[in-house]
């Protein structure tokens, strides 16, 4: 096992990342506003009978959901240890949650279920929560090179 070289410019570059993750999380958040008011002022009125897509699109958003914890980590395992493997991983990891966030503000927007909109709520906390730091792209740099 050998100690992972914690590049000079890990700050800098955590920082990059870190902006990136602001545009997922302000961009999904700002989708799902955007959705409810659409609905809410009577702007959007869906054309949409008969097949209930909400349920459906639910499902997709937790498969999307689950893709975002198995994914990264599958796809950075096959590359070396290096910061951009863990850049590279995690912006997958927040383009999946982003799409899950997405796909419940479209199921609001077609059928109003509030309950879809709640949903979407989920992986923009999770998006929240997940920020990148550099104490957790240092502690992800150590756990790899233990492999």
């Amino acid at each position: 096992m050998t100690q992972p070289v914690i590049p000079p410019d890990l700050p800098q570059r955590v920082k990059v990342l870190q902006t990136i993750w602001f545009a997922l999380v302000f961009g999904t958040a700002m989708a799902l506003v955007v959705f409810y008011l659409l609905r809410a002022y009577g702007v959007f009125q869906p054309a949409v009978d008969g097949f209930p897509l909400a349920p459906v699109f639910a499902a997709i958003g937790g498969v999307l959901v689950v893709l975002a914890f198995v994914v990264p980590d599958r796809a950075a395992a096959q590359q070396p240890v290096s910061l951009g493997a863990y850049q590279a991983s995690r912006i997958v990891q927040g383009g999946l949650l982003e799409g899950a966030g997405f796909l419940q503000g479209i199921a609001y927007l077609l059928e109003g279920q509030a309950w879809s909109l709640a949903l979407g709520a989920l992986p923009v906390a999770l998006l929240v929560a997940l920020t990148p730091t550099q104490l957790s792209a240092t502690r992800w740099l150590q756990r790899r090179s233990m492999r």
